[in-house]
């Protein structure tokens, strides 16, 4: 995944974040993961993250997919283009 392709995906994000109505809980998640999306960005080459950042991608993904359908399809997007590159 290019850096510009994640940036935009995390851009994406941030805004259908910002439009959801989540618990306390649920935005501090997401908040979190966010960070380390940027974090992937300011480090690409960081192995030991790449683990990390997939398995909170996975995890927030299933757990929005039935509440919040266009936000999964973004972190959708993200997994799979994560996945390409080899991460």
């Amino acid at each position: 995944m290019s850096d510009e392709s994640l940036r935009k995906g995390v851009e994406e994000f941030r805004a259908e974040m910002e439009g959801l109505s989540l618990s306390d809980d649920n935005r501090r998640k997401l908040t979190e993961l966010l960070e380390a999306l940027e974090k992937k960005l300011e480090a690409p080459d960081d192995p030991d993250h790449h683990h990390t950042l997939v398995e909170h991608l996975k995890d927030s993904y299933n757990r929005f997919k039935a509440e919040h359908a266009d936000a999964t399809v973004i972190l959708n997007r993200i997994l799979h283009s994560l996945g390409e590159a080899g991460i």
